[in-house]
């Protein structure tokens, strides 16, 4: 199970993946990352490039500090092999 998920990705795809992260993360698009008056540049040109991640715990998950441990070392073997993009 991936827990570390890409804007270019369904997440819905993914069964296991909760609702209400869809539901937060749409609301995350719409209030902020489609807004042009979004205020902080490196956001929005990652966003642009698709190069953000987002990850999620559960309620029932957060005593359990290995479930985010294991999406943080996801998102490191994904980001040392991309290009260096200076803004």
């Amino acid at each position: 199970m991936t827990r570390l998920l890409r804007r270019d990705q369904d997440s819905q795809a993914d069964d296991t993946t909760p609702a209400w992260f869809e539901a937060a993360y749409q609301q995350f698009a719409a209030q902020i990352l489609d807004d042009p008056t979004f205020p902080c540049y490196f956001v929005a040109a990652a966003n642009a490039r698709e190069t953000l991640r987002y990850s999620y715990i559960s309620s029932d998950e957060l005593d359990t500090p290995v479930v985010f441990a294991s999406a943080l070392s996801q998102y490191l073997l994904e980001y040392r092999p991309w290009e260096r993009v200076r803004h």
